[in-house]
Order: C-alpha cells, then sequence, then structure tokens
C-alpha cells in the first residue's frame, strides 16, 4: 500500500508482516535497483501501513496502527531512516485512520491526511500538517472537503498540496494553510490517487469522469484546474485506479484493470507523458551572491520554464564537501 525512496532505499508498507521469509512487520526497505531484501527493520506495528514519507533522517508512516512495538502510537510514527528503529522523541496521533504522508519540498512540514478531524488533538479535517523533527501539530489549518483525503501530491515549486478526495474532486491548498486555491469536481467517484509533474496534476477515481464511464484517469494544469483535454484513458474496471506516479515524461497508474484505452495493461500501465520531457538543461546560475542571509543571482534561462531551485549548503547530493562551505543551486525545470 506505500511506498516510498532516500534515493538509496525503496522503503515499502501495508499489512504483511514477512517478506522473502523474513519477519518484517507491515514495513521493509529493499535496494533501490535490485529490489533485495534489506536488513532495515521498522518497528512491529498491530495493524497496516497505508503511505510512506522521507522526511530528513526519519520516514513517517501513517497508516491503520495504534501501537509501535509496545508503544502508543496513533496512526502516525517515525522510524530512522538507517535503522528502521522507533523514533521515540517524534510523536502525532489522529483521531482516525491516515491514508497518505508526503513531505514538505523544502522540508518544513509532513502533511497527513484520511479519514480524520483531529491532529494531537487539534481540529484538522481530513487534512493537516506536523513537524517533521517533532510530530507536533503546525499552525496550518487547510479548509475542510468535508470528506475524506485519500492521497497527497505537492508541487515541485512547494506552494501547494493537492488532494485525491472522497467528495469526487481533487482539491489544491497553499501549503501554508488556508482556503481552496482550486477544486475539480470533473470525477463521478471518489478521487483515489494523485501525483504531480512539472505543472501537472494526474488523479485517478472509480466510476467514471465528467459522465464518460470508462475513464478513470485525468489530468488537469496544477493552476488553473482547466482539464488536459488529450489525456483520457479508459480502463476496463469500477474500481479503476489506485495509485498513480509522474516524472517529467512518464505517468505510471495502478489499480483494479486489464485493459487501458484498448491494450491489454493488468494492474499496472505506463503512458509517454503529453508534450514530453524537457530535454535541455537550464542555464548554469552565475553571479551568486549572499547579502542579509537572502541568496541571489542573475536569472537562468530555459525552455521549459523555470519552476524554482534546489539549494544546498555542505554538500552535493550525498557528497560531503570536507567542511568547505559550498552552497549548490540547482535550476528546476516545470
Amino acid at each position: 500500500r506505500a511506498r516510498a525512496t532516500d534515493g538509496e532505499k525503496r522503503f515499502v508498507g501495508g499489512r504483511g508482516t514477512r517478506v522473502d521469509g523474513l519477519v518484517r512487520s507491515r514495513s521493509a526497505a529493499g535496494d533501490l535497483d535490485t529490489g533485495a531484501l534489506l536488513g532495515w527493520r521498522g518497528p512491529t506495528l498491530d495493524a497496516g501501513v497505508m503511505s510512506l514519507a522521507v522526511a530528513g533522517e526519519r520516514v513517517i508512516a501513517g497508516g491503520l496502527f495504534t501501537r509501535a512495538n509496545t508503544t502508543p502510537r496513533l496512526r502516525l510514527a517515525a522510524f530512522s531512516r538507517s535503522t528502521g528503529a522507533l523514533d521515540a522523541g517524534w510523536q502525532a496521533d489522529t483521531n482516525g485512520t491516515v491514508l497518505s504522508v508526503v513531505t514538505a519540498v523544502d522540508n518544513s512540514a509532513v502533511f497527513a491526511s484520511g479519514q480524520f478531524t483531529s491532529i494531537n488533538g487539534t481540529t484538522r479535517n481530513y487534512l493537516g500538517a506536523v513537524d517533521p523533527t517533532t510530530g507536533a501539530t503546525l499552525n496550518r489549518s487547510f479548509s475542510s472537503t468535508g470528506e475524506r483525503v485519500m492521497d497527497l501530491a505537492v508541487s515541485r515549486d512547494g506552494r501547494a498540496v493537492y488532494g485525491a478526495c472522497g467528495c469526487n474532486s481533487v482539491i489544491a491548498w497553499p501549503t501554508g494553510g488556508g482556503g481552496w486555491r482550486g477544486r475539480n469536481n470533473v470525477p463521478d467517484g471518489d478521487s483515489q490517487a494523485g501525483a504531480y509533474a512539472r505543472g501537472t496534476v494526474y488523479f485517478g477515481f472509480h466510476e467514471g469522469g465528467g459522465g464518460d464511464p470508462p475513464v478513470r484517469v485525468l489530468a488537469v494544469d496544477a493552476q488553473t484546474g482547466v482539464l488536459d483535454p488529450g489525456f483520457r484513458p479508459n480502463v476496463n474496471s469500477y474500481n479503476g485506479v489506485w495509485d498513480i506516479d509522474a516524472t517529467v515524461d512518464h505517468v505510471v497508474i495502478g489499480g483494479e484493470f486489464t485493459r487501458v484505452s484498448g491494450v491489454t495493461s493488468r494492474g499496472i500501465a505506463r503512458f509517454v507523458r503529453p508534450g514530453g520531457a524537457d530535454l535541455v538543461a537550464p542555464s548554469a546560475p552565475s553571479g551568486l551572491s549572499m547579502s542579509g542571509g537572502v541568496l541571489s543571482g542573475d536569472p537562468v534561462a530555459d525552455s521549459g520554464g523555470i519552476e524554482g531551485y534546489i539549494v544546498r549548503r555542505d554538500e552535493i547530493g550525498r557528497a560531503s564537501c570536507r567542511g568547505r562551505v559550498l552552497i549548490a543551486v540547482v535550476a528546476v525545470s516545470l
């Protein structure tokens, strides 16, 4: 039911208690390239994991569980990214099932959604945000959908969080909290899955979309909510699409189906993303300077448009700079 990665390991979660014949209580980790089971072991959970997210040195789990090892953990818990040990200092709880967790782009928050109305005793109707290092409820309140939020995605610029909702819609909120930025009510059934890639939000659902019964997945512009008329795959099942992932050049759906748009596809299908990939790199950032804690520089040119920047201090990816202060700036295409 859940998967996440830190770039080295693939974390998975669900209801199972054994993987490759070895005890793994509702979570496990495998090699990212080969899938081979690793020695990483999460705590013993008393019920299933529905979603996972990596937040710094922690893996955040959300689901149905109420205990981790012998410690109360009501549907949210944090594990060590390196060992899987329960983080005793991180504590958050909800009064209902957590269906999705995602990390903010700047790692300032972990967003959680599901079938709940409070986090840590504070009213949060189906969507809330907690501190990634402590689990404390953040002062980010989101307008209610009136129904459970089943899946979440965050825009690459970090400004919006998108929810696939049980209210037959996909909704956008500012990541800082507040009212809806937009809402699309095209699905005829619950929206069950969502993903963001390069300015587009993809969402899957059951029962049809916009009065077109075979349609089970659609795409909307992340800013305007306008439907992409060229992306309307037909799926041959009522329950439709349960999970979506998207990159700049592909969209992958998983669910209960055997044919997609007339092609045999048993439970999983991949599409070439409309518009294809932006294969031309942005120009290199230049003229960088720091003043008063603010980094500035010359404009960066890119044929596909710049959505934002990744700024890393004292590191490039996983490589240490051996004590030197180095700031790496990477322009991110839309």
